[in-house]
């Protein structure tokens, strides 16, 4: 199948700001088999599958092209290409603590065709307790050994913390083995992460960098702050 074209080019130094954005407002807790979403508890379960397809859904129906196509699927497939070299990419991972501060840590993550991170972790954890008081984090990653354009990325995004199977077993790589003896194991989980905008940088400097992101993201850029 044939990838997408994904995103939105825009030049560098454009400010994003995601508050009022469609992504910002879809905030679930746990997902997943044995967990219980801020959805759930409602009384309407089918609600967290919902609330998942509609962020799958404004995802790709959210990508715009500002330049040619080519250069999106270009930034796209290189982002692609430099985090699937390995079977987990190294990351340093921020978000938000409780007193609205970065709280950044190293870990591995695994990137989808359509873009969507997923990042292994402990169920107990400060990162868990922070994704679900807010869910904005950011993303330092690529290949540090490289010299080629476009191999270093600045990632902004929406997390959820998921229990699912699914993303159990696509987070999963041979280095969880150590902790966990199989991917249902209780503590494991998986933070997924839905990319609202990428920049594209070269290590050591070169030419200037590239910028992805929704249009949603875009959309709330351009709105005057309040």
């Amino acid at each position: 199948m044939a990838r997408p074209s994904l995103g939105r080019l825009r030049p560098h130094g454009t400010p994003a700001r995601f508050a009022g954005s469609r992504l910002s407002t879809l905030r679930v807790g746990v997902t997943g088999s044995g967990a219980t979403s801020s959805h759930q508890r409602g009384g309407r379960p089918h609600e967290t599958f919902a609330k998942r397809t509609m962020l799958n859904m404004s995802l790709a129906d959210g990508f715009h092209r500002f330049a040619g196509g080519d250069d999106v699927n270009d930034m796209v497939g290189r982002v692609l290409q430099t985090l699937q070299q390995e079977e987990a990419f190294l990351a340093a991972l921020a978000t938000v603590d409780s007193r609205g501060r970065p709280h950044v840590r190293y870990v591995r993550g695994r990137i989808d065709k359509d873009l969507t991170i997923r990042c292994p972790t402990f169920l107990d954890t400060e990162k868990v307790r922070q994704i679900a008081r807010d869910p904005h984090v950011a993303l330092t990653c690529g290949d540090t050994e490289s010299t080629r354009p476009g191999s270093y990325y600045q990632i902004e995004g929406t997390a959820r913390i998921s229990l699912d199977p699914v993303d159990r077993r696509q987070a999963w790589n041979s280095q969880l083995e150590k902790w966990f003896s199989r991917p249902d194991h209780p503590a494991y989980a998986v933070v997924v992460i839905h990319p609202t905008r990428i920049e594209a940088l070269p290590i050591g400097g070169g030419p200037a960098p590239q910028t992805w992101q929704t249009q949603s993201a875009t959309q709330s850029a351009t709105q005057p702050a309040t």
